[in-house]
């Protein structure tokens, strides 16, 4: 389950530099410029957003599923 959030995550951050690119969602990569430490709206700065998006999910996805999993018993 996690991967597949890091994957979602990865390919989120590739649509708004594409819709970007053609002009859409300006406002969107703004905020994900500021809300992301490495993405911006280039090519190497897509590739470097949707590394880190997808590392950040995988985290916060796999946290939560341990702590869900302890907390209902299992191991």
């Amino acid at each position: 389950m996690a991967s597949a959030g890091a994957l979602t995550a990865a390919l989120g951050m590739l649509v708004l530099s594409l819709l970007n690119y053609v002009g859409l969602y300006q406002s969107a990569t703004d905020q994900m410029m500021r809300w992301h430490m490495f993405y911006t709206p280039d090519v190497q700065g897509t590739i470097l957003g949707m590394l880190e998006a997808a590392f950040i999910t995988y985290i916060v996805i796999s946290t939560y599923l341990w702590l869900h999993d302890m907390l209902e018993g299992k191991k």
